[in-house]
């Protein structure tokens, strides 16, 4: 019986050396062929910029292409879900976003699990939102447009580019605390809702300040209030929603890149290395600050907190809120 219990700890012993030998030699020869980073929305967006800005220099720190595709379709979901169900080699990515996170917890049935199902790699950064309004609303502070909505039932509108997308969510979180209600009105895209809010065909959208910077400096909108921490140096006199009194809403858009679950620890780590190091490049690092977004390179292990307390607090929005999309 010791000879057997000692053999089995020798074949133990091996097997556990081959698999490191193993983990050790396939983070080695990574990657051995092209990288597709998989964007699950149409081209043209930040979520679409953001990995053509960075694939390049990758490219040239691992020495093989580093190609961007687009997936769009379902909502995000057949890009999410071909990544999912892609090899976990390191060779197939998905450029994620918050908008997966709450495209989950708003779907009826959802097709994937961004905690279960992904590995994260690397935070690149956050972008904040701005809410505007048209120039004609009497409202010219947060707590002024609650005050209309708690006078006047159900007389505030708000745009979003879609149900289940963070613009949504955030409206419901201020209308929650503002304990007014809200009437939603999906649109295609930004644009368009930049248009009818100028209009006073909906009272307020939700945009990055890139966006809305044409139509607030030629005063057709107004903006209210901005997610970020701190007041913004283009935007010196746009308060904050925590220093308007709402909590919640210190961001507004994250980007990142993860990889399939299974995804062997040492090629995440040799990735985040290379997205890491990318996202130093000077001139990499001039155009993401150039779409307004702030530069945060988080770890493995920090962005996969940042994604679990940013799916517990979406998760419990869109259940109060009671937001349900059907897939």
């Amino acid at each position: 019986m010791k000879s057997i219990g000692k053999s089995m700890m020798l074949s133990m012993t091996v097997l556990a050396a081959s698999l490191a030998g193993a983990s050790w030699a396939q983070a080695a020869n990574f990657p051995s062929e092209p990288i597709r980073i998989i964007v699950p929305y149409t081209a043209g967006a930040t979520n679409d910029a953001v990995p053509r800005i960075i694939g390049p220099k990758v490219s040239e720190l691992l020495g093989q292409p580093v190609v961007v595709e687009n997936r769009p379709g379902a909502g995000g979901d057949i890009g999410v879900t071909h990544v999912i169900g892609s090899k976990p080699d390191g060779h197939t990515l998905l450029m994620t976003s918050n908008a997966a996170i709450t495209r989950e917890v708003t779907s009826s049935k959802p097709a994937y699990s961004i905690e279960r199902d992904l590995r994260p790699i690397t935070l690149v950064g956050d972008q904040p939102m701005v809410l505007v309004v048209g120039t004609n609303l009497k409202a010219n502070s947060i707590q002024e447009l609650i005050d209309m909505g708690r006078a006047d039932p159900k007389s505030l509108s708000y745009a979003t580019p879609g149900a289940g997308t963070p613009h949504q969510l955030a409206a419901e979180l201020l209308g929650a605390q503002g304990g007014v209600e809200l009437l939603h009105i999906p649109y295609k895209g930004t644009a368009a809702s930049l248009v009818d809010t100028a209009a006073d065909r909906v009272t307020m959208t939700w945009a990055t300040p890139a966006s809305a910077r044409a139509m607030l400096e030629s005063d057709k909108v107004k903006a209210l209030g901005v997610t970020a921490t701190e007041r913004l140096a283009g935007m010196p006199n746009v308060p904050t929603f925590t220093e308007s009194g709402i909590k919640g809403l210190e961001s507004g858009f994250w980007y990142g890149f993860t990889a399939p679950k299974g995804t062997p620890d040492d090629v995440v780590a040799k990735l985040h290395e290379a997205f890491s190091t990318a996202m130093q490049d000077p001139d990499v690092k001039k155009q993401i600050l150039d779409l307004g977004i702030t530069i945060k390179p988080l770890t493995p292990q920090e962005f996969e907190q940042m994604v679990k307390s940013d799916y517990s607090q979406w998760q419990q929005v869109a259940k109060s809120a009671n937001i349900s999309v059907e897939p």
